[in-house]
């Protein structure tokens, strides 16, 4: 089974170009649900530029397998070390699981 979630639902996020001031926190649930033992997490973002073609994000997928337990925490940038993958080249992630 497959879920697809779209943020913002409509339009797009107006973000500075300016290091440091060009942060989204979405706050929202992107799944709620079984994953029976196996959950895919798989962004993709673009950056949309009015002067220039668009650029996309580097894709960022990471798969859980295994009891679902294991997964439960924060993932975020530069808590596995270099090569995290929550830590990509043109943006950053951060994502919690939960279980409930």
């Amino acid at each position: 089974m497959s879920h697809e979630t779209q943020f913002p639902e409509e339009g797009h996020y107006s973000l500075s170009d300016k290091p440091g001031q060009n942060y989204v926190t979405l706050n929202k649930i992107l799944y709620e649900g079984e994953a029976d033992e196996h959950l895919i997490v798989e962004l993709y973002g673009e950056e949309i530029d009015l002067m220039s073609a668009n650029d996309e994000f580097d894709h960022y997928v990471r798969e859980h397998r295994g009891p679902v337990d294991d997964w439960v925490g924060i993932y975020e940038p530069a808590d596995e070390g270099s090569g995290d993958p929550e830590a990509m080249s043109n943006w950053r992630i951060s994502h919690i699981i939960e279980k409930t």
